[in-house]
């Protein structure tokens, strides 16, 4: 063999040796066993933290698992996982991380399934959702209709699914002062719904709740109070009497009577949302405050500031409780102080002394 030959043969020897290492670089590595037993493990461990309110715990778990899956190998589990940090994110105040990741999300999810099926239009409502969240809604907006058009196709006009895009949408109608637009979008999302499920189903309170609140914030509250009957009665039928979504029902109601005049006809559905309310939780909750500020506002409106009085301390008491606990103002803070301000001065208290006493069940910096 001439040298010439020889070296002809090494280099096609090296060469085939090149693009059989090129082929194994290239390759992309299969999940090991081992890792996806420990994603599934720490997927676990997220959920049972969240579970607990423990969303710093959570937000851990689901990064650790996040970082052990391969975006190249396995991009569904990947985004699956992503979405599982993205919400945590959220809901420890970390937007600016939570946007980035939902915006890769939504590329890995169009690169994997294309740009019109639903698994797309899931991620796109996502990143809407955050955008309203954080009052970016020229930025929602164009995202939730492009999931909603991906939906309607894929599904059909009538699928349940349809609504959820539906009701996004018009919550960002609703946010950006146009409740005429708002208004079709929630009752076809009602009407889809009632031929689905049936006129009867307690899953149509929510919406039939949604669109009589839009009602009454168009002062339209002669057409929303049947709705906001009909879903009280599909929760007590779907739910039990004595569940907390009852005792919204029927706080909601009795605010509508407030607003129309009549808190006479409220006070009983407030007595019996308390009551609810005490019942379901513990003595600290916003929930039972919520209830107590709105009977105050039904006994002042009898004349019967007296009774009110308690209660209205009470309700502050227990907001005050919880500002304590979150390290935070609670949003109903302020106004429980400034009614038990206005109770204790029209119960003959001057402005210093009611705020000396308001300062002394929650401190001077609500006065």
């Amino acid at each position: 063999m001439t040298c010439k030959t020889f070296n002809f043969l090494a280099l096609t020897c090296l060469m085939a040796v090149a693009v059989v290492t090129d082929q194994i670089w290239a390759k992309p590595s299969q999940p090991k066993q081992a890792d996806s037993q420990e994603i599934k493990a720490l997927t676990a461990e997220g959920d049972a933290q969240k579970a607990k309110n423990r969303d710093k715990e959570a937000l851990a778990a689901y990064q650790k698992a996040l970082a052990r899956s391969d975006k190249t190998a396995n991009p569904k589990q990947w985004a699956r996982l992503a979405l599982d940090v993205a919400q945590s994110l959220i809901r420890t105040d970390s937007w600016k991380e939570a946007e980035t990741l939902c915006v890769e999300i939504l590329s890995v999810r169009e690169a994997v399934h294309g740009k019109d099926l639903t698994e797309v239009s899931i991620a796109l409502n996502n990143l809407s959702e955050l955008f309203v969240a954080t009052n970016r809604f020229a930025e929602a907006e164009p995202l939730m209709r492009r999931a909603l058009a991906i939906d309607e196709t894929a599904l059909g006009k009538d699928n349940t699914k349809v609504t959820l895009r539906l009701n996004g949408l018009a919550q960002i109608m609703r946010a950006t002062d146009r409740n005429k637009e708002a208004e079709p979008l929630l009752r076809r999302a009602l009407a889809i719904d009632e031929a689905a499920l049936g006129k009867e189903n307690p899953k149509l309170s929510i919406r039939l709740n949604t669109l009589a609140d839009l009602l009454i914030s168009m002062k339209r509250h002669a057409e929303a109070e049947p709705m906001k009957l009909r879903a009280l009665a599909l929760d007590e039928a779907g739910l039990g009497k004595d569940h907390p979504n009852v005792a919204n029902n029927l706080f909601s109601i009795a605010q509508l009577l407030q607003d129309t005049e009549r808190a006479a006809e409220a006070e009983p559905l407030l007595r019996r949302a308390l009551a609810i309310d005490e019942a379901a939780f513990v003595k600290v909750h916003q929930n039972i405050a919520r209830d107590l500020n709105g009977l105050v506002g039904a006994l002042r409106a009898t004349k019967r500031t007296s009774e009110a009085e308690p209660l209205s301390k009470r309700s502050l008491e227990i907001f005050a409780a919880l500002s304590k606990a979150s390290g935070k103002p609670s949003p109903g803070l302020p106004l429980a102080t400034e009614t038990y301000r206005s109770i204790l001065m029209e119960l003959g208290d001057t402005k210093e002394q009611a705020d000396e006493n308001i300062g002394g069940l929650v401190g001077p910096a609500s006065k």
